[in-house]
């Protein structure tokens, strides 16, 4: 035997479903907008001297790509 409902039934389940997600919409859109209020501070940059340029200036960060990828071309031809 099945179980049926009656159509006013199903009117109301739909009503309550529609109501439980347009809540449940409506509370994430508070909980999203509290949250990005609620940012960390932000500091004011710290300030750069000529001694600072100069000393990141003056880093070695391997110029020479192809001394440096030379083993790696080898083994690439290898193959």
């Amino acid at each position: 035997m099945l179980c049926t409902t009656s159509n006013g039934m199903n009117k109301i389940i739909i009503a309550v479903v529609i109501v439980v997600a347009a809540v449940a919409a409506v509370m994430g859109w508070w909980w999203m907008s509290r949250s990005e209020t609620a940012s960390a501070p932000t500091l004011p940059p710290a300030a750069r001297t000529d001694a600072d340029i100069e000393e990141l200036n003056s880093i070695d960060a391997g110029q020479d790509l192809d001394a440096e990828f030379k083993a790696i071309d080898q083994d690439l031809n290898n193959l």
